[in-house]
């Protein structure tokens, strides 16, 4: 009786083969024809380990979404694959911290407390600086020690009164009949400047705007804004930049009791209209002039009121 004949393995990796095959359908190895096989396979010899190369290291360090994949191929050790998937793990963490939607700026009311305290101004209404030597709260009996003879107008019926000084050095452009004109060399503070305006409520100061001559500051507006901020210790940060239609640009800066407002503005004078825009400086009691609003409103509020109750009453007694 006939034997049957011995069975073939591949002597790398341990797959049976058919007769007459002259290499391994599983790992491609030459078969030797003439080599005798026994009955039992041979031990497949332990794959080799495949080195990660300095190419495929760059990629997995700078790219690995893409490259730490290529470890997952036949030969590379397992510490490979740990490292290099450990790495791409790591990196998608920090992608992901990275692009959380923060909860400050609106989307979002919670930014870190020093962001906040960066664009922020903490300076109180007595902490407000000077300008040119106006104060925000001085009263009227002090300006008028000081330049005795400042004119004001009429005030209004919540008390609000205006008056500009002038530099005498412009009342040739100017000529506002209502102004006051001071001389430079008597109050070196108008030296540099055209005109301060200063608005009061119940004979306090409660407005100062500070205006240069056009063409006379060689700077854009930003250089502008920041060298104010600086100057009177406020943080630029604070900064938020408007338009209106009588401003070009203009940053305002809201603080505990007190804005500012810095850029280049339109001034409209009673006759005149300054022909081209000039750098200013303006200051307000953010609190007065919410408290002016608000009886403002509350006037217009009862006269339409009245209106409404003079209508219903013809309503009431007409007779057809």
């Amino acid at each position: 009786m006939t034997s049957p004949p011995a069975k073939k393995f591949c002597p790398n990796c341990g797959t049976q083969l058919q007769v007459g095959v002259n290499f391994c359908p599983s790992c491609a190895t030459p078969i030797n024809t003439q080599q005798q096989f026994g009955n039992s396979p041979v031990a497949p010899a332990p794959p080799s380990s495949k080195k990660v190369g300095v190419l495929l290291g760059i990629g997995i360090l700078f790219i690995p979404y893409i490259f730490s994949w290529f470890t997952l191929r036949t030969g590379h050790t397992t510490l490979a694959r740990t490292v290099s998937l450990g790495w791409l793990g790591f990196v998608c963490l920090i992608f992901v911290m990275g692009n959380r939607v923060p909860s400050n700026r609106v989307p979002s009311e919670n930014n870190s407390a020093t962001d906040a305290q960066q664009k922020k101004c903490t300076k109180t209404l007595a902490e407000a600086p000077e300008l040119r030597g106006f104060k925000l709260g001085m009263t009227l009996d002090q300006i008028r020690k000081r330049i005795p003879n400042f004119k004001i107008n009429k005030p209004d019926e919540f008390g609000f009164a205006k008056g500009t000084i002038y530099s005498s050095e412009a009342k040739s452009s100017l000529d506002n009949p209502q102004g006051t004109y001071v001389n430079p060399s008597k109050y070196p503070e108008f030296k540099e400047i055209f005109m301060a305006d200063l608005g009061l409520i119940n004979e306090r100061v409660v407005r100062i705007k500070i205006g240069y001559p056009s063409g006379e500051l060689k700077m854009e507006n930003e250089e502008f804004q920041k060298s104010v901020a600086e100057s009177l210790k406020l943080p630029v940060s604070a900064y938020v930049t408007e338009e209106g239609m009588f401003s070009v640009g203009n940053a305002m800066m809201n603080c505990e009791g007190f804005n500012v407002e810095v850029g280049k503005s339109f001034w409209k004078l009673p006759d005149v209209l300054l022909p081209s825009p000039y750098f200013s400086i303006e200051m307000r009691d953010s609190v007065a002039f919410e408290n002016r609003t608000q009886q403002r409103e509350q006037k217009v509020d009862a006269e339409e009121e009245a209106e409404r109750q003079k209508e219903e009453q013809k309503r009431r007694e007409f007779k057809p």
